[in-house]
C-alpha cells in the first residue's frame, strides 16, 4: 500500500488560509494534518467546515490539540482529532485529590474549571517529573538542596514506571518514562483524542512511535548541525 503526501505552507501568522483550503480541496485528500500553532491552529477547522471536509479526518499534532485551539471554532470543531501524550479530563485519582485539597481549600491559584483541561493535566505532569527528579536527586546525593547538574543527572535518570504511576493515582494520564543520557525523550508514545463538541475524549490506547526511524533521522541531523557549528558531541556512557 502508498500514499501521497502534498506540504502546503502556512503564511504567518495563519489567519487567512482560504487559498491553501483551495489548493485543499482540488488535491481532494483522505486526511489533512494540521500542523500549525496557536491561532493557526483553529483557522483549518472553520475552513474545513466552510469547505464540508470532515472534521473527522483531520488529525492535529500535540500543539493543535488543546480546548483554546477548538473552543473558538465552535461547532465547525466536532469530530476533529489530534494527538495528544497524556490523558485528558478529571477522571484520575490525582486529579480528584488536587481538586479535593488544593481547591477544596480555597488554594486554588486558577479556575477550577480548568482542572481535566490538556493544558492543566500537562503541568500535572510535568510537576510529577519535576517533583520525581528531586526525588531521585536527594537519594542519589542526600537531602538538601540540589544544583543543576544534580538535577541533570537526576532528569537523565529517571525511571517512571506504571507502577509508581499508579501510587501517584496518575494511571491513564500518564505512560511510563524512562530517560538515559542518550534519551531525554523517555518514552514517546501518544493517544488519539477526539472533540465531541464539549470536550475532548481519548478514542486510543498508547501508540508507540517508529524510535528506530525517526532516532536515526534525528541523530543524522545532529551529526551534521554539530559538524557545521564545529560542537563537539557530549559522550554518554
Amino acid at each position: 500500500m502508498s500514499f501521497e503526501v502534498k506540504h502546503l505552507a502556512v503564511p504567518p501568522p495563519g489567519l487567512d488560509q482560504k487559498s491553501l483550503w483551495l489548493q485543499i480541496r482540488e488535491f481532494n485528500p483522505d486526511w489533512v494534518v494540521n500542523r500549525n500553532y496557536g491561532v493557526s491552529c483553529t483557522e483549518p477547522l472553520r475552513e474545513a467546515a466552510r469547505m464540508g471536509f470532515p472534521r473527522d479526518k483531520m488529525l492535529g499534532v500535540w500543539w493543535c490539540g488543546s480546548e483554546e485551539d477548538v473552543v473558538p471554532a465552535g461547532k465547525s470543531a466536532k469530530g476533529y482529532m489530534t494527538t495528544n501524550f497524556h490523558g485528558v479530563g478529571r477522571d484520575f485519582p490525582v486529579l480528584a485529590e488536587i481538586i479535593d485539597k488544593v481547591y477544596g481549600t480555597g488554594k486554588g491559584n486558577l479556575s477550577v474549571t480548568l482542572a481535566g483541561s490538556v493544558y492543566y493535566n500537562r503541568g500535572v505532569i510535568h510537576g510529577i517529573v519535576a517533583t520525581e527528579a528531586i526525588r531521585l536527586a536527594h537519594k542519589k546525593f542526600g537531602v538538601a538542596p540540589i544544583g543543576g547538574e544534580q538535577m541533570q543527572w537526576a532528569l537523565e535518570n529517571l525511571d517512571i514506571t506504571l507502577e509508581r504511576i499508579k501510587e501517584l493515582g496518575a494511571d491513564g494520564l500518564m505512560f511510563p518514562l524512562k530517560t538515559s543520557c542518550k534519551d531525554h525523550e523517555g518514552g514517546g508514545a501518544v493517544r488519539i483524542q477526539q472533540w465531541d463538541g464539549d470536550k475532548w475524549v481519548s478514542i486510543s490506547d498508547w501508540i508507540q512511535p517508529y524510535s528506530d526511524l525517526v532516532r536515526a533521522e534525528i541523530e543524522k541531523s545532529a551529526a551534521q548541525y554539530a559538524k557545521d557549528k564545529g560542537i563537539t558531541p557530549r559522550e554518554c556512557k
